[in-house]
């Protein structure tokens, strides 16, 4: 269960944006692309996220996950593009040979203030 270190980067992340920023409101949605390989439970993400929050000024914002895609690299041509799950040859050459490229797990894309 990773979920509790995901919610520990979130409460990070966000004070770290809001530090330099001074927010007339309240922090109503917090923003979130996550991996489609992260495989994160949604509800024990907020659960965690919640208790860490505690009296942060953002622990009743809600938090919304869009499902980010593995991205490839082609070895052949060199042709950047989402795996699919089924198969990872390249749409460009039809080449089997890609890599993986490793981005990050989970990024505050952007918070919403009331």
């Amino acid at each position: 269960m990773h979920e509790i270190g995901l919610a520990s980067e979130i409460v990070r992340a966000v004070k770290d944006k809001l530090k330099d920023t001074k927010v007339e409101g309240r922090i109503g949605k917090i923003n979130l692309r996550v991996l489609k390989s992260a495989v994160v439970n949604p509800e024990s993400l907020w659960h965690h996220f919640w208790n860490l929050a505690e009296a942060t000024g953002f622990e009743n914002a809600v938090l919304s996950i869009k499902e980010a895609p593995i991205f490839g690299v082609c070895q052949n041509c060199g042709l950047r593009f989402a795996i699919d799950e089924e198969k990872s040859t390249c749409p460009n050459c039809k080449a089997s040979k890609v890599g993986v490229v490793l981005d990050q797990q989970m990024v505050v894309e952007s918070i919403e203030v009331e």
